[in-house]
């Protein structure tokens, strides 16, 4: 069931996602990492608010992506190819994260 606060489970990654083809299980190691990175970054009340739900499906979805572009891409120089690069930060996820952040001292 998809709802608009609590954490969110591997299903509603997906339904998140929209039509994907990653598998559920894919989506749910994603999913996982995510959590871990923003429990280490952010204060996490319980239940989880709108906001830190919504930075963390967003967080997945960048995740995924990510998966899908190459880690080391050649070019050549006559053929001018060009690449897609997933931005290493979301500025939405920074947004909605913002209030919630741990502030490191020292």
């Amino acid at each position: 069931m998809t709802t608009t606060s609590g954490t969110p489970d591997a299903d509603d990654a997906a339904a998140y996602l929209g039509e994907t083809s990653w598998a559920t299980e894919e989506i749910a190691a994603a999913l996982a990492a995510e959590a871990a990175a923003q429990a280490r970054s952010c204060r996490l009340p319980v239940p989880l608010p709108a906001d830190l739900r919504e930075a963390l499906l967003r967080r997945v979805a960048r995740n995924l992506a990510a998966r899908a572009v190459p880690v080391a891409t050649f070019t050549s120089f006559e053929g001018g190819a060009s690449t897609t690069r997933v931005p290493m930060s979301d500025p939405e996820v920074r947004r909605l994260e913002g209030p919630w952040r741990r502030t490191v001292v020292g």
